[in-house]
């Protein structure tokens, strides 16, 4: 009778420690995926201004010159980095933010840090092609977003990521909260019931 109840103790422990260590697992996995995403898009906008240069001529090189690769490679590096800091500032790596919330903000990040990148790359005079710039934070911008989604989709297979929730409000309010959790795949709520305020509003939600 003991063997199955040490079992059983050490699976509980066990469980305690994933749900306890599941949130630095994540933002761990989170900072990991921005920052290859970041790498990955400056190579892959690097091959593809690279291609269409040799398909169309100059004529994609919209710098007037050739490009300084180096210095414009060390650049985007650093504006990515400073991208990912910003993004931990904002709490993204450590805070269940709502999905729509966290595009919105990575997609106002990538938007400034292209125009900074613009506005140095021409202050300095490093003859580095514009749409090569453009081409790049584009991708980081998809890059990213994409390694969140198919992260917080992982995640999700895990109970103790999800929040037991209970919603108490009105019908129109409640209606809202079961679309909005129920669509938000970053934040883990799990409507498990709903009160609402008036007796009269009590009718049926699927859940």
């Amino acid at each position: 009778m003991t063997q199955p109840i040490q079992s059983s103790l050490i699976s509980s422990k066990s469980r305690q420690m994933i749900s306890y260590s599941l949130p630095l697992i994540i933002g761990v996995a989170l900072v990991i995926s921005d920052v290859f995403s970041i790498l990955i898009s400056q190579y892959a906008g690097e091959q593809l201004i690279t291609l269409i240069r040799n398909i169309w001529g100059t004529a994609g090189d919209f710098s007037g010159g050739a490009p300084t690769i180096s210095a414009n490679k060390n650049l985007f590096l650093i504006l990515g980095f400073m991208t990912t800091a910003l993004l931990w500032s904002k709490g993204l790596y450590t805070n269940r933010t709502p999905w729509w919330s966290q595009v919105q903000f990575i997609l106002k990040i990538t938007l400034f840090s292209l125009i900074l990148h613009c506005f140095i790359s021409l202050a300095l005079n490093t003859n580095g092609s514009l749409m090569e710039i453009g081409i790049s934070w584009i991708f980081a911008f998809t890059l990213m977003t994409i390694a969140r989604a198919i992260i917080y989709k992982i995640v999700s297979f895990y109970p103790s990521w999800k929040i037991p929730t209970v919603i108490i409000s009105d019908t129109p309010t409640a209606e809202d909260l079961v679309y909005a959790f129920s669509a938000d795949i970053s934040t883990g709520y799990d409507i498990r019931n709903i009160f609402l305020r008036s007796p009269e509003d009590n009718i049926g939600f699927d859940v």
